[in-house]
């Protein structure tokens, strides 16, 4: 995605994350026993981190982390479908999700400023000696390119 999503795209970023965290629940229930909450949280956290730099949506973010809280209350922690709150412990863990989201949006919107600069500073100047080295720090660190720089 080349761009923050437009307000007509958030309501299908809130439908992708409810089945990013049906995915992400599931992960972490394979990976981890039923008595490794904070396994299974932390693997969530990661996939919600994930989800939410390839958006760069901060709207879409956020509710995908209370939907991913939502859920894993009810399936990771309780497992029975239950939500039972219990204080501090579910705040906690909202709070763990709620900054992995902050986190991932924060990583995709530096992201599609890098690539945003470098098709500026093509726009300005197509011919200057530096746009390789212009072009090489906007390219992606694993990828051919940036790696030959």
């Amino acid at each position: 995605m080349g761009r923050p999503a437009g307000p007509r795209h958030t309501e299908l970023l809130v439908a992708a994350g409810f089945a990013v965290v049906v995915g992400g629940c599931l992960t972490a229930t394979a990976v981890f026993p039923p008595g490794e909450i904070v396994g299974r949280i932390a693997v969530l956290a990661a996939v919600l981190c994930v989800f939410a730099a390839r958006t760069a949506d901060p709207l879409a973010a956020l509710a995908t982390a209370v939907m991913g809280w939502l859920v894993a209350t009810g399936f990771l922690v309780n497992r029975e479908g239950e939500l039972r709150f219990t204080g501090w412990p579910d705040l906690l863990r909202l709070a763990v999700l709620v900054a992995a989201v902050a986190i991932g949006t924060l990583w995709g919107r530096i992201r599609i400023a890098r690539q945003y600069a470098a098709v500026t500073i093509i726009e300005i100047a197509p011919d200057d000696p530096l746009l390789a080295d212009a072009a090489a720090l906007a390219e992606p660190a694993g990828s051919a390119r940036a790696v030959n720089h």
